[in-house]
């Protein structure tokens, strides 16, 4: 293990870690757009935190999870047995959707941004690019961040009890 490895890996009081993490997150949250795919509940940071709680838990004992792309780190995780595939394949499958709208959000209003237009046009418009109903869209939306605000709680109870 490298000494950045070591300095990361080796300070964290395990059993604190789920209570900093969650703290970390309610700030965050507390201040977001309820149309922010990033920081809203079952946005894209669930998954970016969860990923990021499992690496400095179980890192220095799996070296082999260290890695910072979110969808490889995810993968590696599941490998590990350290998250199960279900949790896994909800995690990936809503944070490439999420990533996804937010892509093409960003094309349309030719900005960095990850949040939902305000506008009912632009809403429209931005289901269209997906081939969806304007109507129905924002139920996909919403059925992604709940599964994985879902998964997002499950873990972090499930890791409150893992030493």
């Amino acid at each position: 293990m490298t000494a950045v490895h070591a300095g990361v890996l080796g300070c964290r009081d395990a059993a604190n870690l789920v209570y900093e993490v969650q703290t970390m997150r309610d700030r965050l949250e507390a201040n977001a757009s309820p149309r922010s795919l990033k920081t809203s509940p079952g946005g894209l940071t669930d998954v970016e935190f969860v990923v990021q709680l499992l690496q400095l838990k179980h890192g220095a004992a799996h070296p082999a999870i260290l890695r910072p792309n979110v969808w490889d780190a995810l993968d590696a995780l599941e490998i590990a047995g350290l998250l199960p595939a279900d949790d896994a394949a909800t995690f990936r499958d809503g944070y490439t959707f999420l990533r996804c709208v937010e892509a093409r959000i960003r094309v349309m209003t030719d900005r960095a941004t990850a949040t939902l237009p305000e506008a009912a046009a632009d809403r429209a418009k931005l289901a269209r690019r997906f081939g969806a109903d304007a109507a129905e869209f924002p139920a996909e939306i919403k059925r992604v961040t709940s599964s994985i605000r879902r998964v997002y709680r499950s873990v972090l109870e499930r890791e409150r009890h893992v030493r």
